[in-house]
């Protein structure tokens, strides 16, 4: 499972983005999500990550399902 959380500054138009998993594979699953999807409109996402292709390497043929957005 990953958890991604973003906000804006109140300073230059800026985002902030934290990730991270429960464990160094949620936490690994949690950069590669960031890296293949659009974060648009939400500022946090709890996401499951499933080793689809049986690798044990988070990658972009995994399944990344949205557990919860806010808002």
């Amino acid at each position: 499972m990953t958890v991604t959380n973003a906000f804006g500054s109140s300073g230059p138009a800026r985002v902030v983005i934290i990730a991270w998993g429960i464990g160094g594979d949620g936490t690994y699953a949690s950069a590669v999500y960031l890296t293949h999807v659009r974060y648009v409109g939400k500022y946090a996402v709890v996401v499951r990550w499933s080793d689809i292709n049986g690798n044990s390497l988070p990658d972009a043929l995994d399944d990344y399902e949205y557990l919860a957005t806010w808002p």
